[in-house]
């Protein structure tokens, strides 16, 4: 039923057990609020975390329920430093019925297609994400290049373009970001060749994971490189170079930026097993 209408369907919402449901024979009776619902606007259909309390007296669980997008409303609190057009807003549910059959446990549950992306384990995915901080790195430096065409910083007589210190730390950058996209998009081929397989082997998720994290620092530090040549020019909030600093800035902040995938990608490498 969720996917009756595949041309016209966008889900939003958040992963996280922040609501709660009780079962109520073959349907669920849960509210809750969920953070962070990008493109919950356009939504047709929502999705939330759940500690659901089974009718069997058996321990809560958490779980994931769907639940079409009217039954639901918009609290529209996404008021950021970036990434505003992803309309990030809150969703909220109360007291709403659920058949049960619209739900589903986040990790452990049997593999539910054939299609290659349902062998990709839920934290893999994020090397999509990392398309975002990379995609700004790239439009920072773009603008750079533009701005240190015609810039004169103070006190000098030449574009910033001619400046041999400039040029020397804007190389830097440009081999930081080719080589954060080379590395990225070659742990996300090994992903999917292992995918294609039908299993995702601890130390293959390890690595993507380290490669997304690396490439969120990398952006962070390029766009912060960019910002800071602009000199006066790009402390007015419109400057496109502003904007790519917050958006990385909010983009950064997302949880499938993990600063211990450093250590997991590590400890595979060492032939240790998972924390």
């Amino acid at each position: 039923m969720i996917a009756a209408d595949p041309e016209n369907l966008l889900i939003a919402g958040g992963f996280p057990p922040l609501g709660r449901a009780r079962q109520q024979g073959d349907t669920y009776e849960l509210s809750g609020q969920w953070p962070f619902a990008s493109g919950c606007a356009s939504a047709t259909w929502f999705l939330g975390g759940i500690l659901l309390t089974p009718d069997d007296g058996t321990p809560p669980t958490a779980r994931v329920a769907f639940f079409p997008a009217h039954q639901a409303r918009i609290i529209r609190n996404w008021n950021v430093i970036g990434l505003r057009a992803t309309g990030s807003h809150d969703v909220s549910a109360e007291n709403i019925t659920v058949p049960t059959g619209r739900s589903t446990t986040l990790f452990g549950a049997p593999r539910w297609s054939d299609d290659p992306l349902a062998a990709i384990p839920f934290f893999s995915l994020g090397s999509m994400l990392a398309a975002v901080p990379l995609g700004l790195a790239q439009r920072a430096l773009d603008e750079l290049a533009l701005l240190a065409a015609t810039k004169i910083p103070f006190g000098q007589q030449h574009p910033l373009a001619h400046d041999p210190v400039f040029q020397d730390r804007m190389g830097t950058m440009l081999a930081r970001l080719g080589a954060t996209r080379a590395y990225l998009l070659d742990r996300t081929d090994n992903l999917w060749q292992h995918a294609l397989t039908g299993f995702v082997p601890p130390d293959v998720q390890a690595t993507t994971s380290l490669a997304v994290t690396e490439t969120v620092d990398a952006a962070l530090e390029i766009v912060n490189f960019a910002h800071r040549c602009g000199g006066t020019a790009t402390i007015r909030t419109p400057h496109t170079l502003t904007r790519c600093l917050h958006d990385v800035f909010a983009a950064g902040r997302h949880a499938a930026f993990r600063p211990s995938a450093r250590r997991a990608a590590a400890r595979a490498f060492l032939g240790l097993p998972p924390e």
